[in-house]
């Protein structure tokens, strides 16, 4: 099996809450020393890109009286708490 195809395998699994959808994002980020006002703006750091992810958790939720093991993004572990379908570790 050449490799491309193993590497497609490997990337099933993504950042994504199976409840909410929640997925990961692209933003930019940067950072500057002291001094970057004034007449140093050439010393200022380019921006670069960032994903920002998800934290997700694996959890076991009872869905119709049946236990399921979902990832799930952590406001919607509090919501689920909260209306008690969660079962506690």
């Amino acid at each position: 099996m050449p490799f491309f195809k193993i590497f497609d395998i490997l990337q099933i699994m993504s950042y994504i809450c199976d409840n909410c959808k929640k997925s990961s994002t692209v933003g930019r980020q940067h950072l500057h020393g002291k001094g970057v006002a004034a007449n140093r703006w050439r010393k200022r750091v380019a921006h670069t890109k960032k994903v920002f992810k998800p934290n997700l958790h694996s959890a076991t939720v009872v869905i119709n009286g049946l236990k399921k093991k979902m990832l799930l993004c952590t406001s919607c572990l509090k919501s689920l708490k909260k209306q008690t379908q969660l079962i506690s570790k």
